[in-house]
């Protein structure tokens, strides 16, 4: 995966120091939010038969997460669709992207990660997806989300 921007800022281009620097001047910030960007031309590595789920049952984790910072990530959701669309998915979109945007559907979800070191849990929500095209026969599409946590799944 690659963070194409991080709170609004873009990374692409930048160095290591510039990077290093706009990620710092986030760490007091109770969220960041980031647009990152998956390559999608071979995604056939992938089955379908097994995914991670997350549960938590915590009692002390609900009155926690509100003291404590989260990350908001906009990625591509439906790789198939993406084959000949522009991977940046941010809101500002420039003028070349917006015209080869305008042929087939950006489908986006959102995603909000949130640590819990003491109970030593990632939590995953999801926030809403966005312009998901329907399926083939016309019908909307499932509204459940298969998460992978690389590289052990």
């Amino acid at each position: 995966d690659q963070v194409l921007e991080w709170n609004g800022r873009l990374l692409q281009g930048a160095t290591f120091k510039e990077v290093y620097n706009i990620i710092l001047e986030s760490k007091p910030e109770p969220q960041v939010e980031l647009v990152v960007s998956r390559p999608i031309g071979d995604v056939s590595w992938i089955p379908d038969s097994t995914h991670a789920q997350l549960e938590s049952s915590s009692s002390s984790f609900e009155s926690q997460k509100m003291d404590r910072p989260s990350i908001s990530i906009t990625s591509p959701m439906s790789p198939g669709v993406l084959r000949d669309v522009p991977q940046y998915l941010s809101g500002q979109l420039s003028s070349q992207s917006l015209s080869r945007r305008s042929t087939a559907f950006v489908p986006r979800v959102q995603v909000k990660l949130w640590y819990d070191k003491v109970g030593h849990q990632l939590i995953v929500t999801i926030l809403g997806a966005k312009d998901l095209p329907s399926r083939e026969d016309g019908r909307p599409r499932n509204p459940y989300v298969k998460i992978y946590f690389l590289p052990d799944r």
